[in-house]
């Protein structure tokens, strides 16, 4: 399948204009909107998963009491403990985005792609694209619309690493 600029941009959700605001160390329209969905799924996915969680603990609590089970209060407990834990990662990716937002800046970084599939199970895997030191976790769709040891010079945020465009500079 011929790889094009076209190809990419679709993929990756970005246009002209952001790729010529991310040549200038700056992120584009789209890709600020691409980060503002991320964040706000984050959101909508941290609280949904708190809410529910407490439900199950407060659940776990009642029985516990009722029917004067300490192991109810300890398992309570622990999910109240692993539901703390996983609220302060996905708070910790809200701020990155957040930060990413206010500062507007990109990362800018060329070389030649190294494509890798990571097995996962008889699941199809993770996909990941390699160049040097960094390396990009992206779904399938975006995955083969890279060339396997190709020179590419691609964008993403500085903090969370997040790919937001790429263009073919070499063809090997």
């Amino acid at each position: 399948m011929p790889q094009t600029l076209d190809d990419l941009m679709r993929e990756l959700q970005f246009d002209h204009s952001d790729l010529e605001a991310n040549r200038y160390g700056e992120l584009g329209e789209n890709q600020r909107a691409r980060l503002r969905q991320m964040r706000r799924r984050y959101l909508i996915a941290g609280v949904g998963v708190m809410v529910g969680i407490s439900i199950v603990a407060a659940l776990l609590f009642y029985l516990g009491i009722t029917q004067d089970s300490p192991i109810l209060n300890l398992i309570a407990l622990a999910i109240i403990f692993f539901d703390a834990l996983g609220m302060t990662l996905l708070g910790r990716h809200y701020a990155l985005l957040s930060a990413e937002l206010s500062d507007g800046d990109i990362q800018m970084v060329e070389g030649v792609i190294e494509r890798v599939i990571r097995p996962q199970g008889r699941r199809a895997g993770q996909y990941l694209l390699r160049i040097d030191e960094a390396e990009f976790y992206v779904p399938k769709e975006v995955f083969k619309h890279f060339i396997h040891q190709a020179r590419y010079r691609v964008y993403c945020s500085p903090r969370t690493r997040t790919l937001l465009a790429a263009e073919l500079l070499e063809e090997r």
